[in-house]
């Protein structure tokens, strides 16, 4: 630890804080530690909040509230402006931290593995044979090879529509971080 940041501890533990208005812990750590996002606020249990509680806070918010309602980026008790910054969040990262995409995307693989299996299995079983499976009329002849492909091709569709949607939600996410006013 530089001795800068040292010294902004020592001098941080001698000045008396409150509790986190969000947790109500009074405890604090290099990596968390208690701020004031705002300088309105005069209860001193009101005024410090940990970096990690109220970065939870702000990116727990619907994004459409945080974007077109201005309302949520200031303290709601005494109408100081936050400061916040934006880090446009990799969309690998945001599929790895979401466990029901994670999930999906698993499903999504094994579902894969399994159909192309048995599909492959099936054409290589009948490829010489032309079993009629259906018949309907002089013009519609549907074959075992035939419809097995045809599965094969429509579950690689599907598999593609879902990468997809699994792709829009991991695409676009913001991480909002409110940073500490200099008292």
């Amino acid at each position: 630890m530089p001795a800068s940041e040292e010294v902004h501890l020592l001098i941080n533990s001698l000045t008396p804080k409150g509790r986190c208005w969000c947790c109500w812990e009074s405890h604090e750590t290099a990596n968390d530690p208690l701020i004031r996002a705002c300088l309105g606020c005069r209860d001193i249990d009101l005024q410090y909040v940990h970096q990690s509680c109220v970065n939870r806070y702000i990116n727990a918010l619907p994004s459409a509230t945080l974007t077109t309602n201005r309302a949520y980026r200031h303290c709601t008790r005494c109408g100081d402006q936050y400061t916040i910054t934006e880090r446009q969040v990799p969309w690998l990262e945001t599929l790895w931290s979401t466990p029901s995409l994670v999930y999906r995307v698993v499903g999504l693989f094994l579902y894969t593995v399994v159909l192309t299996a048995a599909c492959s299995m099936l054409l290589y079983r009948y490829r010489n044979n032309d079993i009629l499976l259906l018949e309907w009329g002089p013009y519609l002849k549907i074959y075992v090879r035939e419809l097995i492909a045809f599965l094969l091709l429509l579950g690689h569709f599907l598999h593609l529509v879902e990468w997809q949607f699994v792709y829009r939600q991991c695409r676009g996410n913001v991480e909002l971080k409110v940073i500490a006013k200099k008292i």
